[in-house]
């Protein structure tokens, strides 16, 4: 029997009305998007998911605050409790994710399935990772770079976005004040907290499209196997995970 940690908090469950309240516009580059709370709709077979948690602290996998999703057309916030429901409903179905720095919010989400109970949800997401299904725009953007200029760096998520999609993304200070969204009433939070975890997955998905399409053209010429991905990825996605976990222990 799993034991519910006592970190996983008692979240407010808004009803509807309260829930159409916790909606907004972000801006990105020239375009606008409206984003909304998930509430169980069927994304795209390409999804970002980005984690929002507590500060880091060593080596702890830090807590789960917020997350959120888009599919390039659709574009969601999450509270903790709804990310196996949103797991369960699309990675069985063969559905892809991509984050930017999987293998941090890989574990993020991992803890948080562990402490919840919610077994399902946490076996489908590794067998997405075992299926290559699970996506790193940073490591992405690292493999590219190193095929076209040998250098393995591997980009913040501003940086790339702004090599790549042309428009400048700002890492504002709410990206370190996630702890005061634990436990609150979504209704009366704070906009921006919304606004910067919705920005992350937009553009996070926008840099995927654009990268692909870049190491589509990379291996095409070079006439590389993508059986692992492009560029290696989905092994180098398998192999941060790991590494990530040695380097706590």
């Amino acid at each position: 029997m799993v034991t519910v940690a006592t970190e996983v908090p008692i979240e407010p469950f808004l009803d509807h009305e309260a829930r159409d309240l916790v909606a907004g516009t972000i801006r990105l580059g020239s375009r606008s998007y409206r984003w909304s709370w998930w509430v169980g709709q069927q994304l795209k077979k390409h999804f970002a998911l980005d984690t929002e948690t507590t500060l880091i602290t060593d080596h702890e996998i830090p807590r789960l605050a917020m997350v959120s999703a888009s599919d390039g057309h659709q574009h969601y916030v999450l509270q903790p409790h709804q990310l196996p429901e949103l797991l369960l409903k699309h990675l069985p179905a063969g559905c892809h994710l991509t984050c930017h720095n999987t293998a941090f919010d890989f574990w993020v989400m991992d803890r948080y399935l562990v402490n919840a109970g919610a077994d399902d949800a946490r076996n489908w997401l590794w067998s997405a990772v075992d299926e290559q299904r699970v996506h790193d725009t940073m490591l992405l953007a690292g493999l590219i770079s190193l095929a076209q200029r040998d250098d393995d760096r591997m980009p913040s998520l501003a940086d790339a976005v702004k090599q790549y999609c042309g428009y400048e993304l700002d890492k504002d200070s709410y990206r370190t004040r996630y702890a005061e969204t634990i436990g609150q009433d979504w209704a009366q939070l704070d906009p921006g907290f919304f606004n910067y975890a919705v920005s992350d997955a937009v553009a996070t998905y926008q840099l995927y499209c654009r990268l692909t399409a870049t190491a589509k053209q990379i291996t095409d010429q070079a006439n590389v196997n993508r059986q692992y991905g492009f560029l290696t990825e989905a092994t180098q996605v398998k192999a941060a995970i790991c590494l990530n976990a040695i380097h706590r222990t």
